[in-house]
């Protein structure tokens, strides 16, 4: 974990200050530039929605939609599911650029020396899921890449983030800069939203890069990059004591909600004079679990999204029930009542799989936490080690409703029906 004391906090909240006036110029401008910040600081700056240049991207054609409206919207299918107009207009802009020359005359077009708008045509034709695109742009961007790499056009910066999003999307980049405090924050900025992994020491890397280094006069873009990577740091980390947070340790944190769940509160008399009744918080349903999680997780996870829209499959919009974009990890909230069959979990969980962790998504794995209302506790194992099985499960968990969690009504009918003595309701 990266502690910070309260000078080096003052001088940490100064440069964010810094930086957010630096950015805050691209709100409005409906551009690349907005979209941008939009996808790597969401609700950092009021005012910067991706929107608007989402809508602009759609509404130009021809030779008036040029790259940056194109990488636009390959941006916006990593924030949410494009609407088929939005999606068409994606793949036609795509099979337009990638078939453009990258140098012509000798000069290298104005995209091969635009880091972010590569960046974000790469992002965007992995999302597609369309193998013909992602082939030819993954042949395009070689091209784009020789076309720089005598040093022409790509600062350190943009030579680092299209070197992660290759990574991360199975693509080709031949990286020419050597790692650097720049480069630290364009890892961290980016595992932000999903993409690539970082060290303590890229934290600490930032720190010191931010402290010490010019701010202002860096562009929208570094500044963003920056900011990023300095919430991420600031949010993330001090709040839970783990040193790099992975799939395992969110299991462990689910595998121990029964332990909390011994002061949830079911009351059968008020427990204050002034209060009208007693308080019973049940678990009825999956939406109810999905808030327990989120009330579990979201104090340690501050990038939680919540029903977090995966790429289209065919005519099927899949969403996932809470996301974890920084570790690429998806946990997903099921419901097993009296009448659902224990295969039946399982059968689910798998098509859930299936359907979220396809190419081009920014989720590799899955948690499954199922809620047993019906306390069936000996098929749990069985189920458990199943789940297991499935491609991209992570792991699984089983929380049986808790014995305290019964109605006087539900006491009433089982004592009748010799299931539970008088002593034990």
């Amino acid at each position: 974990m990266v502690s910070m004391s309260s000078v080096h906090t003052i001088l940490i909240e100064d440069a964010r200050q810094t930086l957010t006036r630096e950015i805050a110029t691209v709100a409005g401008r409906s551009d690349l530039h907005e979209a941008f910040v939009a996808w790597l600081c969401p609700n950092a700056i009021p005012g910067v929605s991706i929107e608007r240049a989402v809508s602009d991207a759609v509404n130009v054609a021809g030779a008036e939609r040029s790259f940056a409206h194109v990488a636009v919207l390959g941006l916006a299918a990593q924030v949410r599911a494009l609407s088929p107009q939005e999606r068409e207009a994606l793949v036609a802009g795509l099979n337009v650029t990638i078939n453009r020359e990258p140098v012509v005359a000798g000069t290298p077009m104005g995209f091969c020396m635009n880091g972010v708008a590569l960046g974000s045509l790469v992002l965007g034709a992995k999302a597609t899921g369309d193998d013909a695109i992602w082939k030819n742009t993954c042949n395009w961007l070689r091209k784009c890449r020789e076309a720089t790499a005598e040093g022409l056009g790509l600062e350190s910066w943009q030579d680092w983030l299209l070197d992660c999003i290759a990574k991360q999307t199975a693509a080709s980049w031949n990286r020419r800069c050597v790692d650097c405090q720049e480069a630290a924050a364009v890892r961290v900025a980016l595992s932000s939203r999903g993409i690539g992994a970082i060290s303590s020491e890229d934290e600490q890397l930032v720190l010191d890069f931010v402290r010490s280094s010019s701010i202002t006069g860096i562009g929208n873009a570094r500044a963003a990059i920056r900011l990023a990577a300095l919430d991420w740091i600031k949010r993330e980390r001090p709040t839970c004591d783990i040193h790099a947070v992975n799939a395992t340790d969110v299991a462990e944190v689910l595998r121990r909600i029964p332990s909390g769940l011994k002061k949830w509160t079911w009351e059968s008399n008020p427990r204050t004079r002034t209060a009208p009744a007693a308080r019973q918080w049940h678990i009825e349903n999956e939406y109810h679990v999905q808030n327990m999680l989120w009330l579990v997780l979201a104090p340690l996870h501050p990038n939680l999204v919540d029903e977090d829209s995966t790429p289209k499959v065919g005519p099927v919009q899949p969403r996932a029930d809470i996301g974890l974009p920084s570790l690429r990890l998806i946990v997903e909230a099921k419901f097993m009542r009296s009448s659902d069959p224990p295969k039946k979990m399982v059968e689910q969980i798998a098509q859930d799989a299936s359907l979220y962790l396809v190419p081009g998504s920014k989720y590799d794995k899955l948690i499954s936490f199922i809620w047993d209302d019906s306390r069936r506790t000996e098929y749990h194992e069985e189920m458990i080690q199943g789940l297991r099985q499935i491609s991209g499960v992570a792991d699984a968990i089983i929380v049986s409703k808790p014995g305290s969690m019964v109605t006087f009504e539900a006491c009433e009918s089982n004592i009748n029906t010799g299931e539970i003595s008088d002593k034990s309701a």
